[in-house]
């Protein structure tokens, strides 16, 4: 039996079985197609995102790196973010997926494909899934990432909750043809943007705002539509694919049922604006997999429902920003008008933090920061200790009291009075009286499994 089954070989499988395997966990990944996707969903990685990819050791050299994003078309400088990878950073999602392919397999992924899911049964002591042909596999925890329309969701009973649809769209791959760039273009009541996507291929997508029912996928109608708005003529057989969609938004009502979890578009669906989804998806697979290895080692299960909630209170802040765009690229409203630099937080994913909670949970500690509190070659050794998924704790602290945690002791060099407790996600929790708040912040981010790390 394995550690655990990732079901679901897309950027959010690659990235959770990746990094799974990197902590110590025997992941098998399940793919039920037989060769890898060749179509572009997603394709836009965030600030945050890439810096997660970077740490772990993922090749960036393939990305394209972009100085700006946009809020509801509005142009969002990125360059001043405190960041070596502030920006946005663009990759089709085949050649993505096949870069984080190769990083699973050097990290000891078994990849097995095709393999399409079934029936999920899970135990006191295990999960089991079937495939399509009979063939079975059994792990101690699942974690579907099989998409909006996989098995796993439904197989475990996870409930949803939905927002109808209020917009519907069309969007196309033209191939072989030149497309000029365009950017939330309005003509009537026609909405086009267009932007390459590889050499020789451009993505083009319609909004029609008069439109009450669905959408046809229908290459005519979408070069009709395209040549109402923007005078150009294409030709049906130009298109090389052609989807009809709409914003409905569905969320689930929890990431986790016993020993099923969640993550990516299992999560959550909404309209793609500023690859929310994939970014959000990506973080799913970075928040449980640190959590999930630690429950491996020992840990307490309810660390695994404290991410849940984290990452659930996430999604529902990122499905609503997606809805406030949509109301102002689509519906016509003005924006609230937030201040800039949260806008570019927002759109780099640089702004999530649970101050709220107990202890409080800060924004991800940049590079910089770690380095005025420890010191450059202590912020290395910090960075290793992440990259294994071992918790951090800056600050004068006695070593018996983290024995049996998986967390390293640095000594804090600017100053300060207050401990630094680094999760192994980067989020740090300050701790301002050691005497009642290490503890809890102890359990949050390394319970005790019995392993010290040396």
């Amino acid at each position: 039996m394995r550690d655990v089954v990732v079901v679901g070989a897309g950027p959010v499988g690659l990235l959770a079985a990746g990094l799974l395997a990197r902590f110590g966990a025997s992941v098998e990944l399940l793919e039920a197609a037989a060769s890898p996707l060749l179509r572009t969903r997603a394709s836009t990685v965030t600030t945050r995102s890439m810096e997660i990819l970077a740490l772990h050791g993922v090749p960036r050299e393939d990305f394209e790196r972009v100085e700006a994003g946009h809020w509801a078309g509005a142009r969002v400088d990125l360059q001043h973010l405190d960041s070596e990878h502030a920006g946005l950073w663009r990759l089709s999602q085949p050649r993505l997926c096949a870069t984080l392919r190769r990083w699973t397999e050097e990290a000891g992924v078994v990849h097995t494909a095709p393999w399409r899911v079934v029936d999920v049964a899970q135990d006191d002591d295990g999960v089991s899934v079937r495939s399509s042909t009979g063939e079975s596999r059994r792990a101690r925890f699942l974690l579907g990432c099989d998409g909006a329309d996989g098995t796993v969701r439904a197989a475990a009973g996870i409930a949803v909750r939905t927002r109808p649809a209020r917009h519907r769209f069309l969007r196309a791959d033209v191939q072989g043809r030149p497309v000029a760039a365009r950017r939330f273009e309005r003509v009537g009541d026609l909405t086009v943007t267009s932007g390459p996507l590889e050499p020789g291929t451009a993505r083009i997508m319609i909004h029609d705002r008069g439109r009450r029912t669905a959408f046809e996928a229908d290459p005519r109608l979408v070069c009709a539509l395209w040549h109402q708005a923007t005078g150009q003529r294409l030709d049906p057989d130009w298109l090389e694919w052609v989807e009809a969609f709409d914003d409905e938004e569905v969320v689930v009502t929890t990431l986790r049922s016993g020993r099923v979890l969640l993550a990516g578009d299992a999560v959550r669906q909404c309209l793609p604006v500023g690859g929310e989804c994939l970014n959000a998806g990506l973080l799913d697979a970075h928040a449980l997999a640190w959590r999930l290895s630690a429950v491996l080692a020992g840990a307490p299960s309810d660390l695994v429902d404290a991410g849940v909630a984290e990452r659930l209170a996430a999604t529902w802040r990122g499905v609503d920003d997606v809805r406030e765009q949509v109301d102002v690229l689509y519906g016509g409203l003005p924006p609230t008008g937030a201040p800039s630099a949260d806008r570019a937080d927002r759109v780099a994913g640089l702004d999530l933090a649970d101050p709220s909670a107990d202890p409080p949970v800060g924004r991800r500690l940049a590079d910089r920061d770690l380095v005025a509190l420890v010191g450059p070659a202590r912020a290395e050794v910090a960075r290793a200790s992440l990259r294994e998924g071992v918790a951090v704790l800056v600050g004068e602290v006695e070593a018996e009291t983290v024995g049996g945690r998986r967390v390293r002791l640095l000594p804090r060099l600017d100053g300060g009075s207050t401990v630094v407790l680094l999760r192994p996600d980067g989020h740090p929790l300050v701790v301002h009286d050691p005497e009642t708040a290490l503890a809890r912040a102890l359990d949050a981010a390394c319970p005790r499994v019995g392993v010290p790390v040396p």
